[in-house]
């Protein structure tokens, strides 16, 4: 499991675990223990620990860490090293739609992972979430700063009237327009890009299908020295928005997969119930040493 962050206070928190199945039929039930002072938590690398939750992405990020000095680091939380670093100007934290969040608004600023490359012939599914009040002609997320052999970025919502764009390395067909626009609450995104040409490229926002688009390139990818950045297309700007809860996965994930996590999101207690506490009662365990048990004989 992953324990983000818990308030003691306010009795709320973000904890994520790995589960070996969850039925689509039936109730699944999960326990939880608290209440036990001396016990301690997993260390990340442990086989029950952080960097298992997440052994299915390339690179997850809750940002709940500080952004609002130059150089900070905000944690991949696979382990595979991807951290993101604030550059340029300070950004802002958040109340994320899990959380804390990133804040992006009237800064200068970006994150990058300049070690994170996308090698080409690798499909891409990314997830999170983003609150816009108007449009921004930036990138959520982009690969490189150019065709590095190709563009991978995603624009949720550019200068065009109610447009988005998508570009898993494509280079027409890519943008995709629609009504209304939520300015005031987090948005979900969901976004597919094939290696194959006959296969689509998938753009959703909320659950909602928004955009398909055959896929022109094959085995596209982008491993330039800029790496990851959240927060601006090619070389300059920033994305005037607020970022939460960014993952990136070398798998074409299935409509299911979506819409489990976006319900599990974005209404929490309507994808789970929790029951009343239970009492524990611990194992009895016979203590062999001081006892003579014999067959058909007492102890």
């Amino acid at each position: 499991y992953e324990l983000v962050e818990f308030d003691t206070g306010d009795a709320t928190g973000e904890l994520h675990f790995l589960a070996d199945s969850i039925s689509s039929s039936a109730t699944t039930t999960f326990y939880l223990y608290f209440g036990n002072s001396a016990a301690s938590a997993y260390s990340d690398y442990d086989t029950y620990g952080r960097n298992a939750v997440w052994s299915q992405y390339e690179a997850v990020y809750h940002f709940t860490e500080d952004p609002t000095t130059i150089g900070n680091l905000l944690t991949d939380s696979t382990g595979n090293g991807y951290d993101l670093s604030v550059e340029t100007e300070a950004l802002a934290t958040s109340t994320g739609q899990l959380g804390g969040g990133v804040s992006l608004i009237s800064s200068t600023g970006f994150m990058r992972a300049s070690t994170f490359q996308w090698a080409t012939g690798t499909p891409l599914t990314t997830s999170g979430w983003y609150k816009m009040s108007a449009a921004s002609n930036e990138a959520l997320w982009q690969f490189g700063t150019g065709a590095q052999p190709d563009q991978l970025y995603f624009e949720p919502w550019d200068a065009g009237t109610n447009r988005g764009q998508y570009i898993f390395g494509n280079t027409s067909g890519t943008t995709y327009t629609f009504t209304p626009r939520d300015t005031t609450n987090w948005n979900h995104f969901f976004t597919i890009g094939a290696t194959s040409t006959s296969d689509n490229n998938y753009v959703y926002h909320d659950n909602i299908l928004r955009e398909t688009q055959a896929q022109t390139v094959l085995n596209p990818g982008n491993t330039d020295a800029n790496g990851m950045q959240v927060g601006r297309t090619g070389g300059a700007g920033s994305l005037e928005a607020e970022v939460d809860e960014l993952r990136f996965a070398a798998v074409i994930r299935n409509t299911d997969w979506m819409t489990a996590e976006y319900n599990n999101q974005y209404t929490p207690f309507n994808f789970y119930a929790i029951s009343s506490v239970e009492a524990y009662v611990p194992d009895q365990v016979i203590d062999e040493a001081t006892h003579d048990i014999t067959a058909g004989g007492s102890a």
